[in-house]
C-alpha cells in the first residue's frame, strides 16, 4: 500500500513465533503486530521511516524477538506491586 503514497516497501512489524501457544508468555502479542503491520501499511505519515526500519512485539515466552536488530522494541514485563506504577503486565 506504501507505493501509492511514493515509498518503496512495507515496513518489517514482527512477533514472536510461537506466540498464542507458549505456555511460558506473559502475554499473547498477535494482536499487536498486526496492527502494527495494518498501521505501518495505511498511515501516510510513516512513508518517511528508512526503508528497513523494523518494530518488534515480544511476549517474553520461550523464543525471544528482540534483539539488536530492531529499531524499536516493545517486550512484555510482568509489574508487582510495589514499583511505582500499577501492577499488570507492561511493554518494555
Amino acid at each position: 500500500m506504501f507505493a501509492r503514497f511514493g515509498a518503496d516497501n512495507i515496513r518489517s512489524v514482527t512477533g514472536t513465533p510461537t506466540a498464542g501457544i507458549d505456555p511460558q508468555e506473559i502475554l499473547d502479542t498477535r494482536a499487536y503486530a498486526a496492527s502494527g503491520t495494518t498501521t505501518s501499511s495505511n498511515d501516510r505519515s510513516l512513508t518517511g521511516l528508512p526503508r528497513k526500519f523494523n518494530v518488534a512485539f515480544d511476549g517474553a515466552g520461550k523464543i525471544a524477538v528482540l534483539e539488536d536488530t530492531n529499531d524499536i522494541a516493545f517486550s512484555a514485563v510482568e509489574v508487582k506491586d510495589g514499583f511505582g506504577v500499577e501492577p499488570g503486565v507492561w511493554f518494555r
